[in-house]
């Protein structure tokens, strides 16, 4: 599966542009502010039906525009072809996705047609920022190969959100009706242990595919590990509720559950943010990356599509080079890296000489 067209219209600095990509690699060059990211973004909001930026829909719109539309063809490994057009109404804050002209009842039925993994310089934000990145990386990912993850997410947010406010309101007041809690306390032990097992079992296949490909990447010895941390690692949900009703209480929120999952990245047997360096670390989320394509691709038989947004940031020579000899091996499709200088490509990717269209928006300018 690959996008063999893309047609934006009033998306970001784009009022119309037609683009046509080869099945491989694509590699989209120009100066910084030319577009490079926005066609990226794109592609990440036709299959996540949402910016990778987390940007309102309102602010993706070109200039004064009243509308943006996204629309792809994407050729099947048996040469049929989907055609898809995302749109967003501004006037009437109407979001719309086709798939072969028929709309889509629910968003949610359209995550994993389109399977995708993106990568850009704020993923160093997965190591250093709070756990909500970390459990926004897996809530992503095993939400592309199982539909019935995205409900038990969606229902579990809900739960917690009404028990939450809850919480904050009828304590304030000084009102409390077990019958409330205990509602919403039996949903909660319901699905926790279902995204519990679903986190653990991703957790467990992603370990040993990231040391591969960190390895591969760095060509050192260094020894990363990858630790999964829930308070279901050691007690059921149920008694975690019960043990902390009087806290949530006193708080007036729910203080533990699998919305407090992390997960923990180990360098040489140390905190990997406080002992790796810039290099280190971009090469560590990078190989993250590359290992959440895996598990996906491995759990849908089918590539994802794979977006390299500045890659080379920050990795030297020798990591660049591993890097470009990894992703042309043959266990990845289709695959988007941006670059700045058309001539540096030109000496990067020699290696890929017969796999790849370079796309120059400078051209454009």
């Amino acid at each position: 599966m690959y996008i063999s067209k893309l047609n934006l219209i009033n998306f970001k600095s784009f009022e119309d542009i037609k683009l046509d990509f080869c099945e491989k690699h694509n590699y989209i060059v120009g100066f910084n502010g030319v577009g490079k990211t926005n066609i990226l973004d794109a592609i990440n909001c036709l299959a996540m039906c949402k910016s990778n930026f987390n940007i309102m829909y309102s602010d993706i719109i070109n200039h004064d525009k009243l509308f943006f539309s996204i629309k792809a063809n994407l050729i099947l490994e048996n040469d049929l072809v989907d055609e898809y057009l995302f749109v967003y109404d501004k006037k009437n804050q109407k979001k719309t996705i086709k798939k072969n002209g028929k709309i889509y009842k629910k968003i949610s039925e359209h995550i994993g047609n389109i399977p995708l993994v993106f990568s850009n310089p704020r993923d160093i934000d997965i190591v250093n920022d709070y756990s909500s990145v970390r459990r926004k990386l897996l809530d992503i990912s095993i939400s592309q190969f199982n539909i019935n993850y995205v409900s038990y997410i969606i229902n579990y947010n809900k739960l917690l959100y009404f028990r939450n406010l809850y919480l904050k309101n009828n304590f304030k007041q000084n009102k409390t009706d077990k019958s409330y809690f205990d509602y919403y306390d039996y949903k909660l032990i319901d699905l926790a242990p279902k995204i519990y097992e679903f986190r653990k079992n991703f957790i467990n296949k992603l370990k040993p595919i990231l040391i591969k490909y960190y390895n591969e990447i760095s060509n050192s010895d260094e020894a990363i590990d990858i630790i999964y941390r829930s308070s279901l690692n050691d007690m059921d949900m149920k008694s975690i509720l019960d043990k902390n009703r009087d806290r949530d209480e006193t708080l007036k929120y729910t203080s533990e559950g699998i919305h407090r999952d992390d997960i923990i990245f180990k360098f040489n047997d140390r905190a990997l943010k406080k002992v790796a360096s810039q290099g280190q670390q971009k090469s560590f989320v990078t190989a993250l990356k590359l290992s959440q394509y895996k598990v996906i691709r491995d759990n849908i038989d089918k590539n994802p599509i794979l977006i390299l947004d500045d890659i080379f940031d920050k990795l030297d020579s020798k990591r660049v080079h591993n890097l470009i000899n990894l992703i042309s091996a043959n266990d990845f499709g289709q695959v988007f890296i941006t670059h700045t200088n058309a001539e540096q490509l030109k000496n990067l990717i020699k290696c890929d000489a017969n796999n790849n269209k370079v796309i120059n928006l400078d051209n454009n300018i």
